[in-house]
Protein backbone atom coordinates (compact mmCIF):
# COMPACT_ATOMS: atom_id res chain seq x y z
CA UNK A 1 0.00 0.00 0.00
CA UNK A 2 2.89 2.06 0.93
CA UNK A 3 5.11 1.43 -1.90
CA UNK A 4 1.59 1.93 -4.42
CA UNK A 5 1.38 5.39 -2.97
CA UNK A 6 4.82 6.49 -3.58
CA UNK A 7 4.47 4.70 -6.96
CA UNK A 8 1.54 7.14 -7.75
CA UNK A 9 2.79 10.45 -6.12
CA UNK A 10 6.45 9.82 -8.20
CA UNK A 11 4.42 9.55 -11.27
CA UNK A 12 2.07 12.57 -10.91
CA UNK A 13 5.37 14.53 -10.19
CA UNK A 14 6.92 13.60 -13.16
CA UNK A 15 3.81 14.41 -15.26
CA UNK A 16 3.74 17.92 -13.34
CA UNK A 17 4.74 20.98 -15.51
CA UNK A 18 8.27 21.70 -15.30
CA UNK A 19 7.45 24.95 -13.35
CA UNK A 20 5.35 23.74 -10.61
CA UNK A 21 6.92 23.73 -7.19
CA UNK A 22 6.28 19.28 -7.05
CA UNK A 23 8.59 19.15 -10.28
CA UNK A 24 10.83 21.73 -8.91
CA UNK A 25 10.96 19.55 -5.54
CA UNK A 26 11.69 16.28 -7.53
CA UNK A 27 14.49 17.69 -9.70
CA UNK A 28 16.15 19.08 -6.88
CA UNK A 29 16.25 15.13 -4.99
CA UNK A 30 17.71 13.90 -7.92
CA UNK A 31 19.87 16.21 -8.33
CA UNK A 32 21.39 15.83 -5.20
CA UNK A 33 20.24 12.55 -5.10
CA UNK A 34 23.89 10.80 -5.05
CA UNK A 35 25.53 13.48 -2.83
CA UNK A 36 26.85 11.86 0.85
CA UNK A 37 24.70 12.56 3.97
CA UNK A 38 25.80 14.78 6.94
CA UNK A 39 26.40 11.97 9.58
CA UNK A 40 23.46 12.88 11.68
CA UNK A 41 20.95 13.32 8.82
CA UNK A 42 18.73 9.98 8.17
CA UNK A 43 20.32 7.77 5.70
CA UNK A 44 17.70 7.23 3.69
CA UNK A 45 15.41 9.88 1.68
CA UNK A 46 12.40 9.14 -0.26
CA UNK A 47 14.12 9.58 -3.69
CA UNK A 48 16.42 6.50 -2.51
CA UNK A 49 13.18 4.40 -1.18
CA UNK A 50 11.41 5.34 -4.67
CA UNK A 51 14.92 4.09 -6.53
CA UNK A 52 14.73 0.71 -4.48
CA UNK A 53 10.82 0.35 -5.21
CA UNK A 54 11.69 0.95 -8.54
CA UNK A 55 14.54 -1.90 -9.01
CA UNK A 56 12.28 -4.50 -7.21
CA UNK A 57 10.24 -4.07 -10.52
CA UNK A 58 13.13 -3.99 -12.36
CA UNK A 59 13.18 -0.62 -13.59
CA UNK A 60 15.66 2.29 -13.28
CA UNK A 61 14.98 6.17 -11.89
CA UNK A 62 15.63 7.46 -15.71
CA UNK A 63 13.92 4.18 -17.20
CA UNK A 64 10.77 4.84 -14.53
CA UNK A 65 11.04 8.66 -15.42
CA UNK A 66 11.41 8.74 -19.79
CA UNK A 67 9.19 5.59 -20.22
CA UNK A 68 6.56 4.75 -18.04
CA UNK A 69 5.61 7.59 -15.72
CA UNK A 70 5.16 10.14 -18.83
CA UNK A 71 1.91 7.06 -19.58
CA UNK A 72 -0.38 7.48 -17.15
CA UNK A 73 -2.45 4.14 -17.97
CA UNK A 74 0.24 1.78 -17.50
CA UNK A 75 2.17 3.95 -14.56
CA UNK A 76 -1.17 3.27 -12.65
CA UNK A 77 -1.20 -0.50 -13.66
CA UNK A 78 2.52 -0.65 -12.19
CA UNK A 79 1.57 1.04 -9.07
CA UNK A 80 -1.75 -1.10 -8.56
CA UNK A 81 0.50 -3.98 -9.07
CA UNK A 82 -1.13 -5.34 -12.14
CA UNK A 83 0.65 -4.52 -15.18
CA UNK A 84 4.43 -5.79 -15.16
CA UNK A 85 7.49 -3.93 -16.73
Amino acid sequence: MVQQRRFRWFGHCIRAPRNSPTAQALKLALDVSDVNRPHRCPPLRWIDIVKKDLATIGLSLTEAEAKVAKDRDIWHKIAAGIYSV
